[in-house]
């Protein structure tokens, strides 16, 4: 065997000593992120929709930010697919709080605000995930849009590159038909916005025809919004509309321990029932497939028949 010159030895020694001075070294002391602890995080299925999604356009608004710096905002409309938004957001500092503030508007001659809103510190529900069904929801598509930003806090301290989109598994069953736009904004404790953007999007169902008929029949003519104890109203011509937020009936028990780990898991699913009522005519129940008519053949049926039909649920006159 040839004996290996002594200056190849050198050569390569002196190469260690080189990679082990250069090479980049965590010298800051920080933990490493510790990720979001959600062992039972709701799965969104990949079942048909009975509607569909689509967006029109992403916005970012707002801009420029005082602590943080927009360097790409960009809508990518793609074919079959869902449109996406690329982002590239410089954060310097470090942020141990953070506000998300989630708002949904509903277009009738113009957007308004629908009782769909989220505001909370997210830094405290990353730590200690919430139960509210709608908390997990929101934080189920950020988990599936951008993982990346899942963890604990702190966060900040670099530069984040992420893409959103919106499709058809995020919505529930009973997403009403319409167009919508959405505003998120995230922001500091000195309600300072480090970012925030405008989703524009509709929704158009499959299943239930008259919802599609109804700005043709005067429901959005003079519409009139009101909130109720379990959701809200939307009141027209000819039409009123109650959305009530669904509620196991086991929920209501006395004793917390009967709620067993299979319904709790069904509790976290945040759903609305859909009650449309016509002119004392027609009431249909979104959730059941078939369409429910009192009595065709009556024009004025009497209203103990309307109430008797309705099952216990709130029917507009």
């Amino acid at each position: 065997m040839a004996e290996v010159p002594k200056i190849g030895w050198t050569f390569v020694l002196s190469l260690v000593g080189f990679l082990i001075v250069c090479l980049p070294r965590d010298t800051s002391g920080a933990k490493k992120p510790v990720p979001l602890q959600f062992s039972d995080l709701d799965v969104f299925s990949d079942e048909p929709k009975p509607f569909t999604v689509r967006v029109t356009k992403f916005v970012c608004v707002d801009t420029p930010y005082e602590v943080s710096e927009l360097l790409q905002c960009k809508t990518i409309l793609r074919r079959n697919r869902p449109t996406v938004m690329n982002i590239t957001l410089r954060v310097p500092g470090v942020l141990n709080k953070i506000w998300l503030r989630i708002r949904t508007y509903y277009r009738f001659t113009e957007y308004q605000s629908v009782p769909f809103e989220v505001v909370l510190e997210a830094c405290e529900h990353l730590r200690h995930p919430s139960s509210d069904a709608l908390t997990r929801h929101v934080f189920a598509v950020m988990h599936a849009t951008i993982p990346q930003v899942m963890h604990q806090c702190p966060h900040g301290n670099t530069t984040y590159n992420v893409s959103v989109w919106l499709e058809d598994r995020f919505f529930p069953q009973s997403t009403p038909a319409g167009d919508y736009r959405q505003d998120i904004r995230i922001s500091t404790p000195q309600n300072k916005t480090i970012f925030a953007y405008a989703a524009f999007f509709s929704v158009r169902r499959k299943d239930i025809p008259k919802i599609k008929a109804l700005s043709s029949l005067n429901f959005l003519t003079v519409p009139k919004l009101e909130q109720t104890e379990k959701g809200f109203r939307v009141i027209g011509k000819d039409y009123a509309a109650t959305f009530e937020r669904f509620v196991h009936p086991e929920i209501e028990h006395d004793n917390p321990d009967a709620v067993t780990e299979q319904l709790a898991k069904d509790l976290r699913r945040l759903d609305f029932d859909l009650t449309l009522v016509k002119s004392k005519t027609h009431y249909w129940k979104h959730s059941k497939p078939a369409t429910t008519i009192i009595d065709a053949g009556k024009k004025n049926p009497k209203d103990d028949e309307i109430k008797q039909s309705a099952s216990g649920n709130t029917i507009m006159e």
